[in-house]
């Protein structure tokens, strides 16, 4: 999202919504979808200075093939895959943004929630559909996703100069002090949560309609995870282990 967004930006008009119906928005479906997700994500971490150079051009982690996790795509007809996120659930390995909030994060653990870190957000700059638009229309599916699923938290690491968008829009809070981001390259992060039984609540009138009005049926809202042979090509391309200790693939 980009930083000078605008108060009314973050409000979401109905008129606003008029443009996603040129999305398709949904679980990825394949290597080509997943390949293209993550090469987006590459590009942009790139260009931000999230992540160096490397092999094989594309941003995944090994938790990325767990079966709790999913990749979801916004797709262009016209340019394909021009958003991208990934919700990685909760699993034995622990979240990745653990590594500023290990202690928030077991705080919330202890007091039964279901968590998941929603991670990778990336938005094609130059794409032809407004990047307010796909962002929009990502995070719908991503809350009815989210719901589907059962979590009660999402867990996300958010730049500082990103927070007010997310606060404005979903009430997204920190649980934790900003902190350097070994994971994108040292850059300051703040850990926030977003409360899944307090989303709908705490957004204003017209983003609870383009939320929550006029839905796709519950099984539209999800799809497979990623398969162990994509799993393991990309983890080739990275020139990584693609084993997860104490996980099923």
């Amino acid at each position: 999202m980009r930083r000078d967004a605008t108060a009314r930006d973050r409000r979401g008009s109905s008129s606003d919504w008029e443009g996603t119906g040129a999305l398709t928005v949904r679980v990825a479906r394949g290597r080509s979808e997943l390949a293209s997700a993550y090469r987006l994500v590459y590009r942009r971490y790139l260009a931000k200075g999230y992540v160096r150079a490397r092999p094989g051009g594309i941003v995944y982690q090994p938790r990325f093939g767990l079966g709790t996790s999913r990749t979801l795509v916004a797709i262009d007809p016209q340019q394909g895959v021009v958003g991208a996120l990934t919700v990685v659930g909760d699993n034995p390995l622990g979240l990745q943004l653990e590594e500023i909030c290990r202690r928030e994060a077991e705080q919330l653990r202890g007091e039964g929630r279901h968590l998941a870190e929603v991670t990778c957000l990336s938005i094609d700059a130059a794409g032809r559909i407004p990047g307010k638009l796909v962002f929009l229309a990502l995070t719908r599916f991503l809350f009815q996703h989210s719901y589907l699923r059962g979590y009660d938290d999402l867990l996300l690491a958010i730049h500082p100069r990103h927070y007010r968008v997310y606060w404005h829009a979903f009430r997204a809070f920190p649980i934790g002090p900003c902190r350097e981001y070994g994971a994108v390259c040292g850059n300051p992060a703040l850990c926030c949560r977003i409360d899944m039984h307090d989303l709908k609540a705490n957004m204003t009138a017209s983003m609870r309609q383009a939320y929550f009005e006029n839905l796709r049926p519950e099984e539209d809202y999800d799809g497979p995870p990623v398969g162990r042979a994509d799993h393991e090509e990309f983890c080739r391309m990275l020139e990584i282990s693609s084993s997860i200790p104490g996980c099923d693939t």
